[in-house]
């Protein structure tokens, strides 16, 4: 993992609030985190600058879309399938269409995933269960 950056600066969460938090900035890691319930994307966001990992929430398909055209594209997503506008295979999809350098995993409630038929056609590089053990995750980012 590369170099961290310490910085202490002050934030607008998901869900509009602030907070002051200690951001450790990773050199050669981001996550875009896809998940429309923004206290989850939120607690994502938070465990995930803990432990040194750059990331930002989209709270869509297509606001994830934007992000991955309009900036340096992540090393990791972090997506939910169930979200407002579009099923989130849709972004697994263009990733692997695009043989973009990004892995995907996939965090869902659903007990029984092979519900989701392009989950079975293009799967994600990984499947965590509802609820998430979040260390198991940030090991996979950091994977």
């Amino acid at each position: 993992m590369g170099g961290l950056l310490a910085l202490d600066f002050s934030v607008i969460f998901c869900n509009g609030t602030y907070g002051d938090v200690m951001l450790a900035a990773a050199v050669d890691v981001k996550v875009l985190i896809v998940e429309d319930d923004p206290s989850t994307c939120d607690m994502m966001v938070r465990l995930m600058t803990r432990h040194g990992i750059a990331s930002e929430c989209a709270t869509t398909v297509g606001e994830a879309l934007l992000k991955l055209e309009q900036s340096n594209s992540p090393s990791a997503l972090i997506l939910d399938i169930n979200l407002p506008d579009a099923n989130g295979s849709l972004l697994i999809r263009r990733i692997r269409r695009e043989d973009l350098p990004i892995k995907v995993a996939v965090v869902t409630g659903v007990s029984d995933p092979s519900i989701y038929e392009d989950l079975l056609q293009i799967p994600p590089d990984r499947l965590f269960q509802k609820p998430v053990n979040f260390a198991q995750l940030v090991k996979w980012v950091q994977e």
